[in-house]
């Protein structure tokens, strides 16, 4: 009777190990240690608002879409991927100002706010610097650490491991309970633009412009 239990013993003991074991690596192609997932090269999120990308959008006096004529830019992040790992290795966080005729006063007080802010997580960002898209339009650019914990959850899900089923299914999919009629959604083959947290992604391997 104790043999009997033993070998039970043993073989669920396998069992557990190698279904933790298969759970773990469920992700990983065994043949060539990459991920099972399709990660391409480049992405580009963005949002009306710059508190739904980054949040502490207010050391740059929240920034927000700015439209002129039939043209809007809407604050945004652009990153590149390690298509092995799947983690973002560069990212750039763009924002947009209605300067007109030369001037450069909105961005520049944007600038200045950033500059003279003492919160822990400046230290995340890096060349800042602007530039202008039109004649009536001026923007700010800045680096920051993709490691870091400024950026909202599920971006941060992203940069961490681009699997872009799995942050439709999180931002959107799985949170419809929620609702008695269907948030507006819409997808493409190369972009994803939901309402619960107004983020739009896209991804290529082509090199994505901020505007």
């Amino acid at each position: 009777m104790k043999k009997i239990l033993l070998t039970i013993l043993v073989i669920f003991s396998l069992v557990f190990i190698t279904g933790c074991d298969n759970k773990e690596q469920s992700k990983i192609n065994p043949n060539t240690n990459t991920l099972n997932h399709k990660v391409y090269k480049h992405m580009k999120i963005s949002s009306d608002n710059a508190g739904g990308l980054i949040n502490i959008a207010y050391i740059f006096d929240e920034p927000s879409v700015v439209g002129y004529a039939d043209d809007y830019y809407k604050p945004c992040l652009t990153a590149d991927f390690d298509t092995v790992t799947g983690k973002a290795t560069s990212v750039k966080f763009y924002s947009f100002f209605l300067d007109y005729e030369g001037s450069s006063e909105w961005v520049d007080k944007s600038i200045e706010k950033f500059n003279s802010s003492t919160t822990s997580y400046k230290k995340d960002f890096s060349n800042i610097s602007k530039g202008r898209v039109s004649e009536f339009v001026t923007y700010f650019v800045v680096d920051i650490d993709p490691k870091s914990y400024v950026f909202n959850q599920y971006i941060q899900m992203l940069f961490y491991e681009q699997d872009i089923e799995k942050y439709k299914d999180e931002v959107y999919y799985s949170r419809l309970y929620n609702y008695s009629t269907k948030p507006p959604v819409k997808e493409g083959d190369n972009y994803f633009e939901e309402t619960l947290e107004n983020l739009r992604i896209e991804w290529s391997d082509s090199s994505i412009k901020a505007y």
